[in-house]
């Protein structure tokens, strides 16, 4: 026997034809899901808000493979940016990454272009930007920090002893040693330069 406030309630929250599923539609959703199941999604891009869905997002028409191997490992997830070409290839040109590179030159690299760019927020953004110092302080300010990196990375590397750039033969850690010493050799000829570019130029 039912009570009045659950006919009441059923009664009007009854659906109606708009907003039941067609079978078209359900059919539809039901291949989603078990698409989703399987580690395939669409690929959605974003655009104005109002069309497309209710979020604004639009689909490609893509799919991508979300799942790796091992469906329950949260971290072989597969994205577009993670696992795209352009992005792999962009990650392994970078110096720590690119292959045939001896640890000292991959210091250097890194280290150049780390000190090139640390001391511009110090000159541009510090208390002292508006004075004829700022640039000396900047450059000060950035060796600094490659220094304070530079003895933090020793740190790991005598405390973890990563072997990712030993040679056969090596003491542990000795290819990160190297290359954090080179690291921060490049990082203060990378700031000196910064610092030569801004007095000269006058930028």
């Amino acid at each position: 026997k039912m009570g009045w406030w659950d006919f009441w309630y059923l009664r009007i929250n009854q659906p109606n034809e708009d907003g039941m599923m067609s079978m078209s539609d359900l059919e539809k959703a039901d291949a989603s899901i078990r698409q989703m199941c399987k580690g395939e999604i669409p690929l959605y891009v974003p655009g104005p808000a109002g069309f497309g869905t209710m979020l604004g997002l639009f689909d490609s028409g893509a799919i991508f493979k979300w799942r790796g191997a091992e469906p329950f490992a949260g971290d072989l997830v597969q994205t577009p940016v993670t696992d795209g070409g352009f992005a792999k290839q962009f990650i392994d040109n970078c110096a720590f990454y690119r292959e045939g590179l001896k640890p000292w030159q991959r210091g250097l690299e890194i280290g150049m272009a780390h000190g090139y760019f640390l001391i511009g927020p110090f000159v541009s953004l510090g208390p002292l930007r508006n004075t004829p110092e700022a640039a000396t302080v900047g450059l000060v300010a950035g060796c600094a920090l490659i220094g304070i990196v530079s003895v933090g990375a020793l740190l790991l590397g005598a405390t973890i002893k990563p072997t990712l750039f030993d040679k056969k033969g090596d003491s542990p850690a000795a290819g990160w040693q190297e290359m954090i010493n080179w690291h921060a050799l490049g990082g203060l000829g990378g700031a000196g330069f910064a610092h030569a570019l801004i007095t000269v130029l006058g930028a």
